[in-house]
């Protein structure tokens, strides 16, 4: 009951700093939708063609947006002090780490899974593949968030950390574009996406295990 209650009063905390730095949400937002303004500049109006390239948008537009509030998730806990006190707290860190990705993912990522059926519907989708591409999308986002923070954690307190968190995760999101979007593709084909969506919730349950250990594991080596 001690650590319940400990953790529920950080997830209000870490809730709380969403909220404050909501421009971060606005940014990801904007971002995406501006990613996905630009395709149909560059590969012209035609409807067939765009239908096509709507899961690659989407995965791309998810992962590039993404990326931009992940290189700050543990930045303002580090120059405080408030990461040491997470190390010395009787709580294991990983389980910390753990309720803050939770925090994140929801203040988050969640927004950008909204977005994202109005940019699969502008690019053609058809209304009735929105829960199937919800589906997909809602593990293959949580895998997504679980290795940014570890590549975070790796990169705090770095210079040029946004660069570094990008040259850290964005080869480890390649399985999760494959198929993810290989995911997106067969639904717009009418055919069973239930392989790519087993990939996608078995990876993401080895990746909440995994996630917030080797972040722990590199947050102390930062802290050392």
């Amino acid at each position: 009951m001690r650590l319940m209650f400990h953790c529920t009063a950080l997830l209000k905390r870490d809730f709380l700093l969403v909220y404050r730095s909501r421009g971060d949400v606005f940014h990801a937002l904007g971002f995406y939708i501006f990613i996905a303004s630009l395709f149909p500049l560059a590969i012209g109006p035609d409807p067939e063609l765009l239908k096509r390239f709507a899961p690659a948008v989407v995965w791309i537009g998810m992962i590039m947006a993404s990326l931009l509030p992940l290189s700050s998730v543990f930045d303002a806990d580090y120059q405080d002090g408030t990461l040491d006190l997470m190390r010395l707290h009787e709580a294991p860190l990983a389980l910390l780490i753990l309720v803050r990705w939770l925090a994140y993912f929801i203040g988050i990522q969640i927004p950008l899974l909204l977005v994202s059926p109005w940019v699969a519907l502008a690019y053609g989708y058809s209304v009735t593949l929105v829960a199937p591409m919800m589906l997909l999308l809602l593990p293959g986002t949580a895998i997504m968030t679980l290795i940014g923070l570890v590549g975070s954690a790796i990169t705090v307190g770095t210079r040029q950390g946004s660069a570094l968190l990008a040259l850290v995760v964005l080869p480890l999101y390649v399985p999760v574009l494959i198929f993810g979007a290989s995911g997106l593709q067969a639904l717009a084909a009418l055919e069973s996406a239930a392989a790519q969506l087993q990939f996608l919730l078995s990876m993401g349950l080895l990746a909440l295990v995994i996630a917030p250990t080797a972040a722990a594991a590199a947050l102390k080596i930062q802290l050392e």
